[in-house]
């Protein structure tokens, strides 16, 4: 059926000078326009007029021209909306458009469209700069329309569809913080001292030449990266500007990750091992747990590699494994005999002589020696994985725990005391670590003798006397060890000295409530209502709700990985727990707003009746149908 519409008229590469004088819509015939063949007047094309409007076709031919640039050169949208995010001020949008316009690419698309055009310079196209300028809010369909003819969406063939279907929004593509060189520094100095597993140029590198990425390692490079800001961000929250915040890091890395596993590399892991960090500081051990567990068997799949920091990894995933494993109860990932495989770290690095240097301007005395302490501590995991393995018999532990206490004496003789003068945090953490494993054991035994529970309550004063020296050196937010040490050590009071009395239990008490406060653990970890699971920090817990996409992804990675985690089967029994104060008073607020979001037009007597009820016995029949017998 023929349409009675008029035909769109087409935009032409040049009115004629005579027309652009008097603003004619002119037809472009040449040599001679219709306007000027109508009126009978001279039709010249001479004078130096530029191109008029855009041409039919020219906004698709951009699409076209985006779209293979997508496709063909790697992350290239990512930079570009990189790009765009920075090009805020004006003077920057016109350099822009002016690169554009004098470009070949230009020309070429204006010659393709047009063939037979002249090339126009900016100074022609000035007096169009309106036609530019208007395109940003005009409708760009009508002008596809002209140029060619419509086709359904559903016969458009699928591999068209990605030149012009948006990606969600990543954080990870954004510019970097402005603070970023801070947040490594911190790094640097608080956390890679105990925990050395980065390289310092890596990371430098990947912050000075964010976004280009030339190799598949600067991705991984920038992953670590970014894990990193979000890590130091949480610990210091000072320095966290929010934007992006950092659970919207966190999620975005854990999306990243399992899409590129099958180019595997150590900065993945490393990555992990940093998100570790941050989720046992917020005090969700559960979700470390996991997320440890996914790093340690990665790590397992990789080739051993002579990387200068491939056993540094392997070895911090033991460590963090058997931490989260103990505070949940649970076997580490690897046995005993597995971890064997993997020897010592090489010592004879620039981390090892060192000097150690706090933000408060306090220098160590004498080199760090945060290598030959990270080896230190791999054979207090060992020791660990002995207990975390062993039956819950109490012969066996005290037997085991007699060769423990002579391992760590030897062990620690190496190492002084933490001094005044020699504090270091590799130091205090290689004291702490022991300190944990002895609480461990003493947790894992069900009914400890009265010896083990005097063992226990001078371990837990020997702790917080370290605690003291650490907080007094870097601060209480320093190191996730910290909260752990100080959890291994509650549950050990609520499960076994919770009873006892005397001035020695009162002064534990005080200092047990003292840096309860420091972390800010009241609401955080409630031994009758889940033992041995620690629930996050509130603040944490509100972020996992602003992205939807985000939780769905945890929530996918965890059941994923609780499938076929550890070596030790996870009950799937579930539990029941009481109520959580509170708990009744949100569900009411929850019932509220779900009921204010039916139409009232459900409650109409019409609605029943579409349903099958007569109208005004909804309730009478709902309540027999619930009063039948199953």
């Amino acid at each position: 059926m023929s349409s009675s519409r008029p035909s769109k008229r087409q935009r032409i590469c040049r009115a004629c000078d005579q027309c652009r004088r008097r603003k004619s819509k002119c037809d472009g015939a040449q040599p001679v326009c219709g306007i000027c063949r109508s009126a009978g007047r001279t039709c010249t094309y001479e004078a130096g007029g530029g191109r008029r409007g855009l041409p039919s076709g020219y906004v698709r031919k951009l699409e076209t021209a985006l779209g293979l640039v997508f496709i063909n050169i790697p992350n290239s949208e990512g930079i570009l909306r990189g790009l765009l995010a920075e090009c805020g001020d004006a003077k920057a949008t016109d350099r822009a458009v002016a690169a554009w316009r004098n470009s070949q690419v230009n020309r070429g698309i204006s010659q393709m469209l047009v063939p037979g055009c002249k090339e126009t310079s900016m100074e022609d196209s000035v007096e169009d700069e309106a036609e530019w300028e208007d395109l940003e809010n005009r409708d760009i369909i009508p002008t596809i329309e002209s140029s060619e003819p419509f086709i359904p969406t559903e016969e458009i063939p699928l591999q068209a569809q990605p030149i012009i279907a948006a990606e969600p929004k990543d954080v990870l593509d954004v510019p970097i913080p402005n603070n970023t060189s801070d947040l490594l520094e911190l790094y640097f100095t608080y956390t890679h001292c105990w925990f050395p597993i980065l390289e310092r140029r890596d990371l430098l590198r990947a912050m000075y030449t964010y976004p280009l990425r030339s190799t598949p390692r600067d991705e991984t490079c920038h992953l670590v990266l970014w894990a990193v800001i979000a890590y130091s961000s949480v610990i210091h929250p000072d320095h966290n500007h929010g934007r992006p915040n950092s659970m919207q890091i966190v999620h975005s890395i854990q999306r990243r990750i399992p899409s590129q596993l099958d180019k595997l590399e150590l900065g993945h892991i490393q990555a992990l091992l940093i998100l570790v960090l941050l989720h046992l500081q917020v005090g969700d051990v559960k979700l470390a747990w996991v997320l440890v567990g996914q790093a340690t068997r990665f790590v397992t799949m990789l080739p051993t590699s002579s990387k200068s920091r491939f056993l540094h990894t392997v070895h911090a995933c033991i460590l963090l494994d058997n931490l989260a494993s103990a505070l949940l109860d649970r076997s580490p990932c690897l046995s005993l005999e597995e971890q064997l495989v993997y020897g010592p770290v090489e010592e004879d690095d620039v981390e090892e002589w060192d000097h150690w240097t706090a933000r408060n301007g306090f220098t160590s005395n004498g080199p760090l020696r945060a290598l030959s302490m990270f080896n230190a501590v791999r054979q207090l995991m060992q020791l660990l994985t002995r207990v975390l393995y062993s039956p819950v018999d109490l012969a066996q532990l005290h037997s085991l725990l007699l060769q423990i206490q002579e391992q760590q004496a030897i062990l620690l003789a190496q190492y002084s005391n933490p001094r005044s003068d020699s504090t270091t945090p590799p130091l205090l953490t290689l004291h702490l670590t022991a300190v944990f494993v002895i609480l461990a054991l003493v947790r894992h035994c069900r009914s400890p003798s009265a010896d083990m529970i005097d063992l226990a309550v001078e371990t837990s004063q020997r702790m917080f006397d370290l605690f003291d020296r650490y907080v007094k050196l870097a601060g209480h937010q320093q190191s996730p060890l910290l909260r752990c040490c100080f959890l291994q050590c509650r549950h050990c009071f609520e499960s076994y000295l919770s009873a006892a009395d005397g001035p020695e239990i009162g002064v534990l008490k005080s200092r047990l409530s003292t840096y309860s406060q420091e972390f800010q653990m009241d609401g955080i970890f409630s031994h009758e209502n889940c033992p041995a699971v620690i629930q996050p920090a509130d603040e944490w817990r509100s972020a996992l709700t602003t992205d939807p996409r985000a939780g769905q992804s945890l929530q996918n990675g965890i059941s994923n990985s609780l499938q076929s985690h550890y070596a030790t089967p996870v009950s799937a029994t579930a539990t029941s727990s009481p109520a959580l104060p509170g708990e009744a008073d949100s569900f009411d607020a929850l019932f509220e707003e779900m009921a204010n979001l039916i139409p009232s037009t459900r409650l109409e007597p019409e609605f029943a009746h579409n349903l099958g009820f007569c109208a005004g016995d909804l309730d009478t029949d709902f309540l027999i149908q619930l009063q039948q017998p199953p």
